[in-house]
Order: structure tokens, then C-alpha cells, then sequence
């Protein structure tokens, strides 16, 4: 997901536009489905966002939108972090970590956060990556 008030919604949008077409395989974003339609650009506004229950279900609906795993995040406004985000930045990053140490995913990919704002909320690690 990263920060919602970031780039990174938008950085997940054209990373769809850019790949969907020559994937083999598929991903999916662990996101808010609101922060993620708030941020879509112009580009993308033909491709709906498809909510799936599991990381199984990506490959099946790629070609047709994004594959998001829904999670509740605060909707900041772009440009203006909110502390309130850092919970759901969080938790998308342990969901995802959690997907691939199940073998339910391959990779983990995330887009920029503001570590400041999770050190915040208590995060302890000085880098997630």
C-alpha cells in the first residue's frame, strides 16, 4: 500500500498499466480500495478495481482490473500524511509479508512510506525492507 497520502497509490496504478499487458503471472495490491480509486489517474480510469478475497484470486480477474485485497486505511488528502495511516501501512505490509511466508504469494513490493509516522505508532524496526 505504503503512505495513502504518498505516491504510492498512484505508483500501484501505473505499475498496473505498465504490466498488465505483459505479465505472465499477475500481482495484486493490499490496499484501501478508496485511496486507491481517490489516486487513480487519468490513465487508468478504464480499469475498474477488482476486490478478491485471496491471493488466488489475482490471476483470474488481472486482465480485467486491479487486484486489490481490501484493508481499511484513513483517505488523507495527497500530500498531507496522517498518523492515523500508520496502523493500516502496517498491517498491509504484514499481510503481504504473511502471503508469501504461506506461499501465497511470491514477493513482496512496497511503495513508499513514511517511516517517521510509523515510528509514531510504534514500529521498532529501522528499516522494513
Amino acid at each position: 500500500m505504503g503512505d495513502p497520502a504518498g505516491v504510492g497509490p498512484i505508483i500501484t496504478w501505473k505499475a498496473y498499466e505498465a504490466f498488465r499487458s505483459r505479465l505472465r503471472s499477475s500481482f495484486y495490491a493490499v490496499a484501501d480500495p478508496r485511496v486507491l480509486d481517490a489516486a487513480r489517474p487519468a490513465s487508468s480510469l478504464h480499469y475498474p478495481i477488482k476486490l478478491i478475497a485471496s491471493p488466488s484470486d489475482a490471476p483470474a480477474v488481472f486482465q480485467e482490473g486491479l487486484p486489490v485485497m481490501p484493508i481499511t486505511s484513513p483517505a488523507p488528502k495527497p500530500g498531507e500524511p496522517d498518523p492515523a495511516a500508520a496502523t493500516a501501512v502496517l498491517d498491509s505490509i504484514r499481510l503481504a509479508v504473511m502471503h508469501v511466508r504461506s506461499g501465497k504469494a511470491a514477493a513482496v513490493v512496497t511503495n513508499p512510506i513514511s517511516k517517521a509516522l510509523l515510528y509514531r505508532a510504534g514500529f521498532k524496526h529501522p528499516g522494513h525492507t
